[in-house]
Order: structure tokens, then C-alpha cells, then sequence
């Protein structure tokens, strides 16, 4: 949620930003024109602007350096690209990982969340990779190791992800 109020705060994503009183540089406007942006107003400091995204109307607390010198990104676009892809993927994009900003947040189709690197999903969207829920996976494991008498006792002891130790039911070979 976006808005301006009497306060002369502003609230962009939630958090309230005081509106600095500088003036906009003609160049300013120009150059946010070009990157597909509106300059609404100064925020925080003489350094903050708040940039209405010509493509959504999300409003982003942008420096102004990086309108300068580079191509601001809307939030609210890349947000709508990380669940179309998760969509694609069979996922649903549930939030940004707060640790690891190339990590999301998805709960897959078995109920399970997931984490895993925003690149990672894209790839899965257009059929060049998979995933599996290691919950569900071990849980197979498991399955599959008691059918054929087995019991899983714990990872390889010589660290191969590939095996597993096993008990027999019956005897208790290892």
C-alpha cells in the first residue's frame, strides 16, 4: 500500500518516510521518464526519491544514484515475476527469504514450503530442472527401505549423499 498524507509522511511498502522539501531537478524527471518511472516526491533525505512505476503504479523508495547511473527496479514487478514463475513451476510463491535475498519462500503442491534461489524456480518454469520436497523424498525413503524389510539408520558414513545406512528388520544386519 502506497499513499501521501497530511503528516508530510509518505508510506511506501508499509513503512511511513518523512517527504523532504528539496526541489525535483528537471533532469530528475527526465531521466525517471525514461527508466518507465514518475517522480511522486523526495523522501528521507536529499538523496531518496519515491518513484511511481509507470508499468503497476507501485510506488518505491529509490536513491537517487541509482536512477542516475543504473535501472531502478519496481519491487512490486519483480514480485509479479516470482509468482508467475513459481505458478509455472507448480509452487506458490509465499515471500522473499529474509536471509538471503536470491532465496523465496514457496509451499509446494504436497503443502510443504521450500526454499529455494529465485534462479533455481525459473529454470523449473520452463522445463529445464525439477524439484522435490526433501520431506516428502525421505519420507519415500523410508517407505521403500521398510517394504524390503529395511529400517534407514542414518546418511552414509562416508559422507556419499547417494546411500544410506541401513538395519535389517529381522536379523539386524548392518
Amino acid at each position: 500500500m502506497n499513499k501521501l498524507n497530511t503528516s508530510n509522511t509518505m508510506t511506501i511498502n508499509d513503512f511511513p518516510f518523512p517527504i523532504h522539501t528539496g526541489a525535483i531537478k528537471p533532469d530528475w524527471i527526465r531521466t525517471a521518464q525514461q527508466k518507465g518511472f514518475n517522480i511522486v516526491a523526495r523522501v528521507v533525505d536529499r538523496l531518496h526519491l519515491a518513484l511511481q512505476c509507470k508499468r503497476c503504479g507501485h510506488v518505491n523508495k529509490v536513491r537517487l544514484f541509482t536512477l542516475m547511473s543504473a535501472q531502478p527496479l519496481c519491487v512490486n514487478c519483480v514480485e509479479i515475476v516470482w509468482r508467475a514463475d513459481a505458478q509455472a513451476a507448480g509452487l506458490e510463491f509465499i515471500k522473499r527469504d529474509p536471509s538471503n535475498r536470491h532465496y523465496g519462500i514457496y509451499r509446494m503442491s504436497c503443502g510443504h514450503e521450500i526454499c529455494r534461489q529465485f534462479a533455481l524456480v525459473k529454470r523449473t518454469a520452463v522445463g529445464k530442472t525439477g524439484l522435490r520436497c526433501e520431506r516428502c523424498h525421505a519420507a519415500a525413503e523410508v517407505a521403500e527401505a521398510q517394504v524390503l524389510g529395511w529400517d534407514i539408520i542414518g546418511p552414509d558414513p562416508e559422507g556419499d549423499p547417494n546411500y544410506r545406512l541401513y538395519r535389517h528388520v529381522e536379523c539386524g544386519h548392518e
